[in-house]
């Protein structure tokens, strides 16, 4: 059974592993802290003790911005990336923040359509943005009512 709760410092390393195993471009242990430290939110999930995906995000202003969202490989197309971002989002309201924004890498149709099935809408593309591989981002958001 699947829990979410938000990750800890004590959890980057896990988070860290988690990350290097499914991003082109991870964050370490330290870029987490770092996350946290600045007052982020880290929603995680959970299948007992074995973190199975999290979310990273952050209050910038008067919006949310949505900087990762991970989820293990055999864990996918099941429900967590959604329940990741809903958590990030419900964050989000907590902070009085308007909207969330995020970038997704052109190519990652999978990740659209779970933005578009959570009522983002692409904004901007942003030529470039990534590296390793070089690609273009889009910029995606929701309005928070």
């Amino acid at each position: 059974m699947t829990a979410l709760r938000p990750a800890e410092k004590a959890d980057c390393a896990r988070l860290a592993a988690l990350c290097a195993a499914t991003i082109p471009q991870p964050w370490s242990a330290a870029a987490f802290e770092a996350e946290l430290a600045r007052g982020g939110c880290l929603p995680a999930a959970w299948e007992g003790e074995r973190l199975i995906g999290f979310a990273a995000v952050r209050a910038e202003g008067d919006v949310g911005y949505l900087s990762l969202i991970a989820v293990e490989p055999a864990c996918r197309r099941q429900g967590v990336a959604g329940a990741l971002l809903t958590a990030a989002e419900d964050w989000c309201r907590t902070q009085g923040l308007s909207r969330v924004l995020l970038e997704v890498r052109a190519s990652n149709a999978a990740a659209q359509a779970l933005y578009r099935a959570h009522h983002y809408e692409t904004i901007a593309r942003r030529r470039d943005f990534y590296a390793s591989p070089r690609e273009d981002g889009l910029t995606m958001q929701k309005e928070l009512v």
